[in-house]
């Protein structure tokens, strides 16, 4: 009677198992780019927020003064942004630069508690200095932050 009934357990498994992943495969998605990406900047990591997503981008946030790398391949550091999209994420609100952003490389991160705290990734050592930021051990860590007020 025991090997009857572990047979008849290990039979349904696998048959529930093999429905999910033929269901799974049979998933098609359509994928469109969202109104504010652009095809100048690297924008990924996306994480949902209040009223649209957080995501990671090299944009330039000044017209008149930027950080970069002094490295011989020299790039714009990544920072946080906030896009306001419409419920049906057709359009765009607006775009802000997080302010918790240093001059160094900042996200992927993940929202919660409301959107009142984030961890987020960025450069350990995060102090104002001009050169190279990807000297040796400016390596990246994992930080926590909490939203001050209600904005």
């Amino acid at each position: 009677m025991m090997k009857k009934i572990i047979k008849y357990s290990t039979s349904l498994f696998l048959a529930e198992t093999l429905t999910l992943i033929i269901g799974f495969s049979q998933r098609q998605y359509t994928a469109e780019k969202l109104p504010f990406c652009s095809n100048k900047q690297n924008e990924f990591a996306p994480a949902f927020a209040k009223d649209g997503i957080i995501y990671c981008t090299d944009r330039k946030h000044s017209f008149w003064f930027s950080y970069s790398d002094t490295a011989e391949n020299s790039s714009q550091p990544f920072d946080l942004y906030q896009a306001k999209l419409t419920k049906d994420f057709k359009s765009t609100k607006s775009i802000e630069r997080l302010n918790l952003n240093t001059i160094f490389n900042e996200g992927p991160a993940c929202l919660f508690n409301g959107d009142k705290s984030i961890v987020f990734t960025r450069n350990l050592d995060a102090s104002k200095t001009f050169g190279n930021y990807t000297k040796s051990g400016n390596t990246l860590g994992i930080f926590f932050a909490e939203l001050k007020k209600d904005e």
